[in-house]
């Protein structure tokens, strides 16, 4: 929406572009978001690499491991038969659930679905060979 007005005494106008404000706030809106993005990006690495050590003995709960019978290095469990290897992280940042896959990537395994259905039943129509 522009707004032109006239200056008194003159023929030139002067022109308003309100539009102008939209688009700092949207530059503003998207530099906030690349900032946000860049802050996750870093503490997932941060994450990933504090993964790759062992809790020290001064964590609290090596302490309760400790003084429940846990030695370094075995499988947990009465008989020593549990698992050995922590548990896996995979690292999510989307807001759904646990269950539900990335929307991007949802999107795209069943669009698959959908061409592999479309392709079986033209194979179906065309009948054996």
């Amino acid at each position: 929406m522009a707004a032109i007005f006239e200056l008194s005494g003159s023929n030139n106008a002067y022109v308003s572009n309100s539009s102008n404000k939209k688009s700092k706030a949207q530059n503003r809106h998207e530099q906030k978001k690349l900032k946000r993005e860049r802050d996750q990006i870093e503490e997932d690495q941060q994450t990933l690499e504090r993964l790759g050590s062992a809790i020290p003995q001064s964590n609290i709960g090596f302490k309760l491991l400790k003084q429940m019978g846990y030695t370094p290095g075995s499988a947990l469990g009465k008989q020593g038969s549990g698992g050995a290897d922590p548990v896996g992280l995979d690292i999510r940042r989307g807001r759904v659930g646990i269950g539900k896959e990335n929307p991007k990537v949802e999107k795209l395994r069943i669009e698959k679905e959908n061409a592999e259905m479309k392709r079986r039943k033209e194979e179906y129509k065309e009948g054996p060979s």
